[in-house]
């Protein structure tokens, strides 16, 4: 900003225009880390707005699925992705909505019913499953539900979506009679 004066300023008017100045960027930087915080906030509670596959394994399940492949396998070493691709496909598949591009997923927009088969409640659903699904799901979408272990055991969307946990320990009785649309069995 460019200002014109009548007369010269004072060495007193340039202290007073300089505080005013400082303190000015001092309340954006304030702004500004405020923003930051906010933004961080959200990204954590929306994580999987901004999730990138890993190349070439997860962008390859995500593509066989949207080529319309009913049954899709990811096998190998720790670290390539496979639980979180799992949470990301249940996620938006529960959300009727991939978030990261905003594309429709290949169930559409109605609500959902998905099965995860974990090998123990214990540790692989307690300290793998439960987590990642929880990491990467947007905070306030849905709603759990705990079983006899105290472990989260059902997931509620606000639009009728369902995700059921389930054990290859349990009785196969428990596994029967059910209909849905997906089975991920990390």
């Amino acid at each position: 900003v460019v200002e014109v004066r009548s007369k010269p300023t004072t060495l007193e008017e340039a202290r007073e225009r300089r505080k005013a100045i400082n303190e000015e960027l001092v309340r954006l930087d304030v702004k500004d880390a405020e923003i930051s915080e906010q933004e961080k906030i959200y990204k954590e509670q929306n994580k999987i707005e901004f999730f990138e596959p890993i190349e070439p394994y997860q962008s390859k399940i995500l593509e066989h699925i949207q080529n319309g492949k009913m049954v899709v396998t990811m096998q190998g070493a720790n670290g390539i992705g496979k639980t979180v691709i799992g949470a990301v496909i249940i996620g938006s598949a529960c959300l009727a909505i991939q978030p990261w591009d905003r594309k429709d997923t290949r169930w559409g927009r109605d609500p959902v019913r998905c099965r995860i088969l974990c090998s123990d409640w214990e540790k692989h659903a307690k300290e793998v499953v439960v987590p990642k699904l929880m990491e990467w799901m947007p905070a306030g979408e849905y709603e759990t539900t705990k079983n006899n272990l105290g472990i989260e055991s059902n997931f509620k969307f606000r639009n009728g979506s369902t995700i059921e946990l389930l054990t290859s320990k349990q009785d196969t009785k428990d596994h029967e009679g059910w209909e849905g649309d997906i089975v991920w069995a990390d």
